[in-house]
């Protein structure tokens, strides 16, 4: 379960990369 939850956490990092790139992105384009 460790290799599991190892997953689950990059995953997160990953997603929460992904969604702070479109916020900014976002951004760029009302700005």
């Amino acid at each position: 379960m460790a290799a599991l939850g190892e997953v689950n956490s990059r995953m997160r990092d990953f997603f929460d990369v992904h969604a702070l790139a479109e916020h900014n992105r976002m951004h760029d384009t009302w700005a």
